[in-house]
């Protein structure tokens, strides 16, 4: 969860236009910025990995949370009390109550993406 919280931020200061995040990534490279890089091979190539990755992620930056949160991270790893209560908080009551019949393995999944608001975290992670 962690490590998805910090791939977030980094993410949409990287791949997004409006992505505003806290701990934004900064780099200053005065080697990048010699004459004539535009067209080297290697400019070249990181622009065709950026475009790569960028292919790969939400066209929204507000679906990213929700896309690094699949299935097999926090929520299919807890309780189904756990992701209900995740949920009520994120999403509120009413959310929570859509799927709370639900088997533990569908309610990850559960339309719309439960995972949580852009920028949540479970308790155990909050400073």
């Amino acid at each position: 969860m962690a490590l998805a919280a910090i791939v977030h931020a980094l993410a949409l200061s990287v791949f997004y236009e409006d992505g505003d995040s806290a701990p934004a990534l900064h780099a200053v490279t005065p080697a990048l910025r010699a004459e004539g890089i535009e067209g080297s091979p290697a400019t070249k190539q990181l622009a065709e990995q950026h475009a790569t990755w960028q292919s790969q992620l939400p066209d929204e930056d507000a679906a990213l949370w929700d896309w690094l949160l699949a299935r097999e991270d926090y929520l299919g790893r807890v309780s189904k009390t756990l992701i209900c209560e995740a949920v009520t908080e994120a999403k509120g009551k009413a959310a929570a109550d859509n799927i709370a019949a639900l088997k533990k393995s569908d309610m990850a999944d559960a339309p719309p993406n439960c995972s949580a608001a852009p920028g949540w975290l479970p308790v155990i992670l909050r400073a």
